[in-house]
């Protein structure tokens, strides 16, 4: 699957992996064959939709087997992008693809559809939750907010809005009612974080989460914090800008964690912080001593947070006397070894261990017989312990990753090269082990005789069952006829 870093918010019951033991250091995932059955074939119409052909699909978010969203390019009646939804057979035109900011009239939701190397939380219109994919218009920006746009859910009773404005939120006894929302990501558990604006009864941002079933309150700019008294979260002060809430992390134990202005007894502070139902916790802030080493205190601005898996896991950057990114293990920060890089993007490995898949850049002048050249140099790696690991491959830094995540909070990384279009093949880094660097992505043996690589599974339906992609001249072994297939290991058919 070509998703870049996409699948951060996946779900363990619908869209995750329970990763076999047997792919750590093995081509072949598991002794097979697995059983393939066709889904959606690729050759007819499409069932529900007359004249219109899939030549190519993308990411797919299941809610089950029969019940699931695609990225599709389709040719005939349709034609271009499109996300299609199939249920109860038949197929429908949920959302086409986003190509511009020019403002659109229709009863089709314009969604920007992903591609490899984005951004793994920010920016969504698409997200998988507890049995349900919630969708949201966007403009085409880095950090987008939804605005005046409602949060859609889809599952097998078709499109339904959640969530947009003159709608109420409930939190602490009081109505919130929403002006704005804006579509977050989601945790581990499926419950997915919501940035809104409220126009009463107070004008106040705030965040709420939505578990599948109930949409509930997390924090609001009038109210106190939780664990706290006076202390209120503030969104800008003088002199350091403002930051945004749709930028927060829902982690995977239902903690926020969020870059943020703390007011208390007079004073206010900016850092990093970690709100759950009855604490509120400053994990760094601005005018401490530097935390990780070489003197100096925490500046004010800036603090970027990249990842957070729990209250004691969580990767971020902030600047001392130089700019860093650290990650924090519940008693201390720890710098993470860039060399001279300048970490852009950071993920956790695993939920409970502190290993962090980073990539960065730096940037030089060179003066050379007086000529002045900019060098630029990129490079990605692996934290483990107290260094890192170079993670290119016959020279070749990644372009891009999927997270395939397993029980016991583990997750594995299918490494992509050459942005998946110069025939380089895919790596794979186990979560269980990411200090051994880059190995070859599993395979899946098929009864049919051929091989489903790592990069063809579009979603884990559980650690046996899986919905995969076949496309043809692709598939390794005999002829299969293009499409969407459900893998099975024999034990669970």
């Amino acid at each position: 699957m070509r998703t870049g870093l996409s699948s951060r918010s996946a779900v363990p019951s619908v869209l995750v992996a329970l990763v076999l033991a047997g792919w750590a250091g093995s081509t072949a995932a598991a002794a097979g064959p697995w059983d393939l059955a066709s889904v959606l074939p690729f050759t007819g119409e499409l069932p529900g939709l007359a004249g219109t052909r899939i030549r190519e699909v993308g990411r797919l978010w299941a809610v089950d087997a029969e019940t699931f969203v695609v990225w599709a390019r389709v040719e005939g009646s349709l034609a271009g992008w499109v996300l299609l939804g199939f249920r109860l057979g038949k197929a429908e035109v949920v959302a086409v693809e986003k190509v511009s900011s020019e403002a659109r009239d229709g009863a089709v939701l314009a969604v920007r559809r992903q591609e490899s190397g984005m951004g793994a939380r920010l920016g969504q219109g698409v997200v998988a939750g507890r049995g349900l994919v919630y969708l949201q218009e966007k403009p085409l920006e880095a950090v987008p907010a939804g605005g005046t746009n409602p949060v859609y859910v889809w599952d097998a009773q078709g499109l339904r809005r959640l969530l947009g404005p003159g709608d109420e939120i409930p939190f602490r006894g009081t109505m919130y009612r929403c002006e704005s929302v804006t579509l977050g990501h989601a945790n581990a558990g499926g419950t997915v974080l919501l940035a809104f604006t409220a126009a009463s009864p107070a004008r106040v941002g705030g965040l709420a989460v939505h578990d599948g079933k109930e949409l509930r309150g997390v924090m609001t700019e009038d109210q106190p914090l939780p664990g706290t008294s006076d202390a209120r979260f503030k969104d800008s002060a003088l002199g350091c800008g403002t930051v945004r809430l749709e930028e927060a992390v829902l982690a995977d134990d239902g903690t926020v964690v969020l870059v943020g202005y703390v007011k208390s007894a007079g004073a206010t502070r900016k850092g990093i912080l970690a709100v759950g139902e009855t604490f509120t916790e400053m994990l760094v802030a601005g005018g401490e001593p530097c935390p990780v080493g070489g003197g100096g205190k925490v500046r004010s601005c800036p603090f970027k947070l990249f990842d957070a898996r729990s209250v004691g896991r969580v990767v971020a950057g902030f600047t001392c006397r130089e700019p860093v990114a650290a990650v924090w293990d519940r008693t201390r920060w720890t710098a993470v070894d860039a060399g001279s890089l300048g970490v852009e993007q950071a993920v956790l490995v695993s939920r409970e261990g502190t290993a962090v898949l980073w990539q960065g850049s730096a940037e030089r002048e060179e003066r050379r017989g007086g000529e002045v050249r900019r060098l630029h140099a990129e490079g990605w790696g692996v934290f483990v312990g107290d260094r890192s690991r170079d993670l290119r491959l016959d020279g070749h830094n990644p372009t891009g990753f999927d997270f395939v995540v397993r029980g016991g909070g583990a997750f594995d990384l299918l490494l992509q090269y050459g942005w998946g279009v110069q025939g380089l093949p895919d790596g794979f880094l186990d979560g269980r082990e990411p200090a051994a660097g880059v190995r070859m992505a599993p395979t899946f043996p098929t009864s049919a005789g051929g091989s489903v690589s790592l990069g063809d599974v579009l979603a884990w339906l559980d650690d046996e069952v899986a919905l995969v992609v076949v496309r043809g001249p692709g598939f390794a072994g005999p002829p299969v006829s293009p499409g969407i297939y459900r893998m099975t290991r024999p034990s669970a058919s």
